[in-house]
């Protein structure tokens, strides 16, 4: 019979190192590069009564002026990186028949103005005209920044407004949703991938793209199948 050895006194190998973490994979997105050019867009929240009406994305430049319905409720705006709140200026029912009274008022005075320019001149002229005796209507205003792919305006490339959600600088993996036709689609996906402090991106379609990415939509638009 062979002698046993005496059980060895030298400590057991160390274990393994876990592996170095690696920072996760993330798909570079060619939009951010393309769609670098700021616009601002005035928001209007207009309460008559007990009533919200639709929420309004104003738009004006040089030589065009854009009026977009939503059902944008003022948390999903504060989504927006860039968000501002300007806040509530009141005036009386006889002057607004409907969510898009104040585009129509204040679009032939605005005419000329650049996009800031105008904005900046709408909300002058609401806090000199703003009447704080009146509570029958009230417009609630924001602004904020959208990046589109032409310096000219946000919908240049056609009337229908399409949108995607980005947050560069993001640890996760997902870092841009889809083109949406709906802003408000794109910003539901955006708070659940990126959470806050969003860049939104917008460009104007085709109306038959834009009902295109209803029934398909995609990361990168001139790549959409059926669009």
């Amino acid at each position: 019979m062979a002698p046993k050895h005496p059980p060895s006194s030298s400590p057991p190998p160390p274990y393994p190192a876990p592996p170095e973490t690696c920072p996760p994979p993330h798909i570079e997105d060619p939009d951010l590069k393309t769609h670098t050019h700021a616009h601002t867009l005035l928001i209007s929240i207009t309460q008559e009564g007990p009533h919200i009406l639709p929420t309004v994305l104003h738009y004006w430049n040089l030589e065009s002026s854009s009026a977009i319905l939503t059902k944008l409720t003022r948390d999903q705006l504060q989504l927006i990186r860039g968000f501002r709140e300007l806040g509530a200026f009141s005036t009386t029912a006889e002057r607004v028949n409907d969510s898009l009274e104040l585009h129509r008022y204040f679009t032939p005075i605005v005419a000329g103005k650049g996009n800031r320019e105008a904005v900046d001149f709408v909300v002058s002229c609401l806090e000199k005209t703003s009447d704080t005796d009146a509570v029958d209507v009230v417009f609630h205003l924001s602004t904020v920044e959208v990046f589109g792919p032409r310096p000219e305006g946000v919908l240049d490339g056609g009337p229908a407004p399409v949108w995607k959600w980005a947050k560069p600088e993001s640890v996760y993996a997902v870092r841009s949703g889809f083109w949406e036709a709906e802003v408000e689609s794109a910003l539901r996906d955006g708070e659940w991938m990126g959470g806050k402090g969003l860049w939104l991106s917008v460009r104007g379609v085709s109306e038959g793209k834009k009902q295109g990415l209803k029934r398909n939509r995609c990361r990168v638009l001139f790549n959409c199948d059926g669009v």
